[in-house]
């Protein structure tokens, strides 16, 4: 019959490995009654008059050789196909993975492994975890790599490398760790990590952090940065640029996972802000008296937030970005400077607008009476009608500028810087008082000279002499209406202390006199000087 054909591997000789059986299968003609296998049909599979066969069989280390032939009924054999299979088990050697010098790490940041290695150049394939997913190599190639996805935790890998045949190497194994979660994120403490400004171009920060952090960095760099791995705290030292800079505060871990930025705005601005005005009598110096107490008013800058005065903020009243301030304090006798500056929230200090205050609160020398009258007139018809002036005299310090009696100027004579004045009132039945002081141009006012002029009423009693504090002596006549010149006399001196500061008791040495004026009236004089 015709020769049958060796079918597996296209009838051409090949080399296995691992498995040590062999498999062929082939064709033959239909007149076909029997397949020989190296002269026999030990391990062949085949029907006759079929036009297909198989054959298996057992193989050694090394060159197989297989001859197929076939034969008919009449036993006539055919022609021989021959092949060879070469067994080859022997693996090829292990790779070597070089990341990490093959030993096992941890790994932050992300959770895509990356390995590389070197192989023998008889491998025709790499397999990590035995799959080449993620493995480039090149058959006959003696350095590979890998990148493939890990968990979050241990990973075992296996790398192996494989023949042309199938056969495996021993493993390299490795241990990946991943850790991908970051630290806790820093916090700056800063200013209670709220934005500020400053007028100086360093500025510092200071923060916490995680003990597990291992680097602190602000806007990406270590620079500036005071920080010990496995501290609870740190600080950052920079030169700022004019106007706003931002920084971004990351804690990193010993794996490099990055936590989540905390952040700060530091404005530099050495910008002052306009100097305040003083708005009380347009910013002109000034004098007051009779108080110690000061109060100014004026305008500022918006974006100031403090306005201070002589250096504090103590009396000033300002809402912060306000245009205007107010300012209640004390001075002192004289001369008061205050300078008023603004501050804005970089601490900027304005330039300084500033006012004298001079204050004047000693009242001059107290005035001293030294000599008082009344005059009594009545109608001589009908005594009960009676017409009463009181008149004073006394002397004052030159400084003097008023004279006022009973808190009015009313009735009074007075050249300002004269030494002596004089006053006339209308008086009353009774008692008549009379505090009198001394006003200054600054309006302060001396201590007062008090006085009580008594007017006896109608028909009042007395003897023509004086009676009271001090010594006088009397003149008068009796007749007409007696009671009114006695009176008169009787109330010659004050009752009560008069003349000069402190109420000390004046006595005076003088002669009260009644006089009897037109037939139709009567007037009644009594003096005291």
């Amino acid at each position: 019959p015709e020769t049958p054909v060796i079918t597996t591997n296209n009838g051409e000789d090949f080399v296995q490995g691992v498995v040590t059986t062999a498999d062929l299968a082939g064709t033959c003609a239909a007149d076909t009654a029997v397949i020989l296998v190296n002269g026999s049909t030990t391990g062949v599979t085949y029907t006759p008059g079929a036009t297909v066969w198989s054959y298996t069989g057992p193989l050694v280390e090394g060159d197989n050789s297989f001859s197929v032939r076939a034969r008919d009924a009449a036993s006539n054999e055919s022609g021989t196909d021959t092949i060879t299979i070469t067994v080859d088990t022997t693996p090829p050697p292990a790779p070597v993975i070089l990341t990490n010098g093959g030993q096992g790490f941890s790994q932050g940041l992300t959770a895509i492994i990356v390995l590389d290695g070197t192989c023998a150049a008889e491998t025709a394939e790499i397999q990590v975890n035995d799959a080449t997913a993620g493995v480039t190599y090149i058959a006959g190639g003696t350095t590979w790599s890998y990148r493939g996805a890990g968990v979050e935790g241990t990973n075992p890998i296996s790398v192996v490398a494989l023949d042309d045949v199938g056969n495996a190497s021993a493993p390299a194994w490795i241990t990946v760790t991943l850790d991908t979660i970051p630290p806790e994120p820093p916090v700056i403490t800063t200013n209670g990590g709220v934005d500020f400004a400053q007028s100086a171009s360093t500025y510092q920060l200071a923060g916490t952090c995680a003990t597990d952090t291992e680097v602190i960095q602000v806007n990406g760099s270590q620079a500036g940065v005071a920080y010990v791995a496995g501290a609870a705290t740190w600080s950052y030292t920079a030169i700022g640029s004019e106007g706003p800079n931002e920084v971004s505060v990351v804690a990193y871990d010993a794996l490099q996972n990055p936590s989540i930025p905390a952040t700060i705005t530091v404005t530099i601005d050495s910008i002052p802000p306009a100097a305040p005005v003083i708005t009380t009598n347009n910013g002109e110096d000034f004098e007051q008296s009779r108080t110690l107490s000061v109060v100014l008013e004026g305008t500022c800058d918006t974006n100031s937030i403090m306005v201070q005065v002589n250096g504090s903020t103590g009396g000033v009243i300002y809402g912060r970005g306000s245009d205007s301030w107010m300012y209640i304090g004390t001075g002192q006798e004289g001369a008061n400077t205050f300078s008023v500056v603004s501050i804005d929230a970089a601490g900027n200090v304005s330039d300084p607008d500033s006012i004298t205050i001079t204050i004047d609160v000693s009242g001059p020398s107290a005035v001293v009476i030294t000599r008082y009258e009344y005059v009594i007139t009545t109608d001589e018809d009908d005594p009960s009608v009676r017409e009463i002036s009181i008149d004073l005299e006394g002397t004052c310090s030159s400084e003097t500028a008023a004279i006022e009696v009973n808190g009015a100027t009313g009735g009074v004579t007075y050249t300002p810087g004269q030494t002596t004045w004089s006053s006339s009132h209308p008086g009353v039945d009774g008692d008549n008082d009379f505090s009198v002081v001394a006003v200054d141009d600054a309006g302060n006012t001396s201590d007062p000279a008090t006085l009580t002029v008594t007017v006896p009423p109608a028909g009042g009693e007395g003897e023509g002499e004086g009676e009271g504090e001090g010594e006088g002596e009397g003149e008068g006549e009796g007749g007409l209406d007696g009671g009114c010149a006695r009176g008169a006399l009787r109330n010659m001196s004050p009752r009560g202390p008069f003349g000069g500061a402190g109420g000390n008791m004046l006595t005076m040495m003088g002669v009260a006199t009644v006089l009897l004026c037109t037939t139709r009236k009567r007037a009644y004089r009594a003096q005291r000087a």
